[in-house]
């Protein structure tokens, strides 16, 4: 019986308490620091009376006298209760100035975080590129880059656990939206000295005698390569699958096989005699690099972010190309 008078109680106490506007607490903030009736109306310019009245007001509410009146002083003093609500007063200001800096962050975009995504193997050599400009115009935002397989990084869209991807595709939408950023070219490499690094590009279907290592199966560019094998009536050799791409670059140096990377992976490699070209009809094959988002409104960090990299699109086409020109002088498929 005593916890339910307790908790009418408690909702009569939180009812009264909810009368309490902002305005009142302001008014007897002044008087609290003026010590003073009249000098309180001026500070908030109204009359003393209705200062008074507002005050008279506040202690019904509270159930309890907040201030100390004397006729042969001039001035007043606060209570205990006084003291205690005039010290809430300001924890109440200093949240609600907390939560209008917040808020003019996000509105501004001082502050944010961007959830980015990718199954790309060549965001290690672009991701300088498109976040060094990014990060000095928009301090305040961190992208946290996450780095999967195609299908994972697809789901974290789908589900809302990424913002944002750049991706090759399209392959499967998934009901999310697809905006081309910039083409780059995929070509096979293998070690020093292989038997297709000659100067006359081989056809395609001699890749039945190689010993492959891909992506798994859901990699865009595994699905590409099968789609092109099975054109050529061939079935690729896939004897590792690797899903990093510096893993794959260091399982060809080890001799393990040959793979397909993007120029801007490989030309490093290329250009030092590390690795070496393959001449293999159909490539390089040009692939499309897509923003992927949700189809729903992007946070203003996320549109930040997407409307850089659109800027962008120049710098990073330039960049590509320039790779593909430094190692792979033929014409592309």
């Amino acid at each position: 019986m005593a916890h339910g008078l307790e908790a009418i109680g408690g909702c009569m106490i939180q009812d009264r308490l909810y009368s309490i506007t902002l305005q009142k607490l302001r008014i007897f903030a002044a008087v609290a620091r003026e010590r003073s009736f009249a000098r309180a109306a001026d500070s908030v310019f109204l009359s003393s009376p209705t200062v008074s009245d507002q005050i008279r007001s506040l202690e019904n509410l509270v159930g309890m006298k907040l201030l100390h009146r004397s006729r042969g002083r001039g001035t007043v003093e606060l209570t205990e209760a006084g003291e205690i609500l005039f010290e809430s007063y300001n924890e109440i200001i200093a949240s609600i100035q907390k939560a209008d800096k917040a808020l003019a962050a996000i509105k501004h975009l001082e502050r944010g975080t961007v959830e980015l995504g990718t199954a790309l193997p060549l965001i290690d050599h672009l991701l300088p590129v498109i976040y060094n400009k990014f990060h000095q115009a928009q301090p305040g935002i961190e992208v946290h880059v996450h780095v999967d397989e195609y299908e994972t990084i697809l789901e974290g869209l789908a589900r809302r656990q990424l913002d944002m991807a750049i991706m090759l595709g399209p392959d499967d939408p998934m009901g999310l939206v697809w905006e081309p950023l910039f083409p780059t070219y995929m070509v096979p490499v293998g070690p020093p000295g292989h038997r297709l690094a000659g100067v006359s590009p081989v056809p395609f279907r001699e890749l039945a005698h190689e010993r492959l290592i891909l992506g798994d199966r859901t990699s865009y560019v595994r699905k590409v390569l099968e789609q092109m094998a099975a054109e050529a009536g061939i079935s690729l050799n896939v004897v590792l699958e690797v899903s990093n791409g510096d893993a794959r670059l260091q399982s060809v140096l080890r001799g393990l096989g040959i793979t397909v990377l993007s120029t801007l992976t490989v030309a490093p490699q290329i250009t030092t005699g590390k690795l070496c070209l393959l001449q293999v009809q159909g490539f390089p094959k040009t692939m499309d690099c897509f923003i992927v988002h949700p189809s729903d409104r992007l946070s203003p960090s996320t549109q930040a972010l997407k409307e850089y990299l659109v800027r962008s699109k120049g710098v990073l086409n330039d960049i590509s190309a320039s790779s593909e020109r430094l190692i792979s002088p033929q014409p592309r498929a």
